[in-house]
């Protein structure tokens, strides 16, 4: 499992989401919506999960759409400080969808 820290910086009450999914940079084909399973909740906010269809920004395949599972974070209101979470979510490396890798993010939260 491979980590990756986050640090994320948002004001008083400004939540974020996260898509996570998985696409062939050739061709621009969908593998689909990763797999995402909360680690670590945060002790200050909610963490939800969608299936959403999102247009990809950027280099490669912009303006392609992917379905994806959304990590949606709202923190408490008016909440001011640090917070953690943590998820772990897992793509397929193979066209049978029998190999799947995890990896881990770590989001270090800062509200100003």
């Amino acid at each position: 499992m491979a980590d990756e820290v986050l640090p994320i910086k948002l004001k008083a009450g400004q939540g974020f989401a996260d898509p996570f999914f998985t696409y062939t940079a050739s061709g621009c084909g969908s593998a689909g919506a990763s797999r995402v399973e909360l680690v670590e909740a945060p002790k200050h906010g909610k963490v939800t999960f969608r299936y959403e269809d999102i247009v990809k920004q950027g280099k490669p395949c912009g303006g392609h759409t992917f379905r994806a599972n959304v990590m949606h974070f709202k923190p408490d209101a008016g909440f001011k400080g640090t917070d953690r979470l943590v998820l772990k979510f897992g793509h397929f490396t193979d066209t049978d969808q029998m190999s799947m890798v995890w990896d881990k993010v770590t989001y270090d939260l800062s509200f100003q």
